[in-house]
């Protein structure tokens, strides 16, 4: 039995599911269970967790498979939205940031750096940690502001610099 965090778009959020006979080759959980796989699940809810009854791929990021580069970086952002993520947590918009972002991964040849770091800012966003785009950090003042400060999350002036 493996058991994965899936996010759902259902009103349950990221919640955590077993595969039984997943990593068999015949098995027909097989591709739509697999890392960085988005796939159209069918559950059914068990004593104390929920099992996939069956499965369908939608999408499985090929390019990423390929590519250590591609799959070190898809990992990564995985990862950073495992953690910032609980079961049960409504995740409609993360689950869309992070398909986006896996898709621009896969299917793109823009630098990888500068994908993760749009990734990270929007995801700051989505948590609730929007920078301050619109007057000075420290003083409020709205001319003249030059520079992004990430200690101070958001635009500083020429002044405060």
């Amino acid at each position: 039995m493996i058991k994965w965090f899936l996010f759902l778009l259902l009103i349950f959020g990221k919640i955590g599911c077993a595969a039984k006979g997943a990593r068999k080759p015949k098995s027909p959980l097989l591709a739509g269970t697999q890392f960085l796989s988005f796939s159209d699940l069918v559950l059914f809810s068990g004593a104390n967790s929920y099992n996939i009854n069956s499965c369908e791929s939608i999408e499985v990021f090929y390019n990423i498979r390929t590519d250590l580069e591609k799959l070190t970086y898809a990992a990564f952002i995985s990862k950073i939205v495992s953690d910032v993520t609980y079961e049960n947590q409504y995740t409609y918009k993360i689950l869309q940031l992070l398909l986006n972002t896996l898709y621009m991964i896969s299917e793109t040849d823009v630098d990888k750096d500068f994908i993760l770091s749009v990734f990270e800012l929007r995801l700051m966003l989505l948590l609730g940690f929007a920078p301050n785009l619109s007057k000075c950090a420290i003083c409020g003042d709205k001319e003249n502001i030059c520079y992004f400060s990430i200690g101070n999350s958001g635009f500083v002036c020429n002044n405060c610099r």
